[in-house]
């Protein structure tokens, strides 16, 4: 179901099959469908949204265009760096640029993103509601398809994840596409705050 050449890079990577949770999900966010993704840390719940996103991209976009097309989004700063040495072999490797950009990004690195913003960027909330608000690149967010949401848990019943669903419902003004989004949780939790519902 994959694309050919994303199919090739995997091989070459050392996947040597899909994890129950990536069977699962892989035809869910091929078909387009908004996705939350609820697995264990560790059982490819990365992968299970990364590899059709890239698949779509592949075979819908021009790529390496100075428009974004799809956005990885992390509350956890900490992890950003981690994300981007453990995907970038995968998504360069299929000729899509990523970028990294975050609260601590250097200056060369604000002005080389605005300059050529990438195919796919790592984000935190926070970042991304900053960068909507620059208005020298406004066209840079014409071609967003895909946003996903890692550490859903973090975010549920919380301000962040309140500025979150703000900040994707203006970036889904600025683009012409349909924006699918796409959530990754280890763990969701079924207690609720306040009073029991009446019996």
């Amino acid at each position: 179901m994959l694309h050919p050449r994303l199919r090739e890079v995997i091989a070459r990577l050392g996947y040597t099959r899909l994890y129950p949770i990536q069977e699962k999900a892989i035809p869910v966010v091929l078909r387009g469908s908004h996705t939350l993704i609820v697995s264990p840390t560790g059982s490819g719940k990365t992968e299970a949204a990364l590899f059709p996103v890239l698949s779509l991209m592949l075979g819908s976009y021009e790529l390496n265009d100075g428009r974004i097309k799809a956005i990885y989004v992390t509350p956890l700063r900490a992890l950003n760096r981690d994300l981007m040495t453990r995907i970038s072999r995968l998504v360069e490797g299929v000729g899509i640029s990523i970028a990294l950009r975050h609260g601590d990004s250097t200056s060369s690195i604000r002005r080389r993103f605005l300059e050529s913003p990438p195919d796919f960027m790592i984000t935190t909330p926070e970042t991304l509601n900053l960068l909507l608000t620059v208005q020298a690149k406004a066209d840079m967010w014409d071609s967003v398809s895909y946003v996903i949401v890692d550490e859903v848990q973090e975010l549920i019943e919380s301000e962040r994840g309140s500025e979150l669903s703000v900040v994707l419902e203006r970036l889904q003004e600025r683009s012409r596409n349909r924006i699918q989004r796409i959530g990754l949780s280890a763990t969701l939790s079924t207690s609720r705050s306040g009073p029991p519902p009446p019996s």
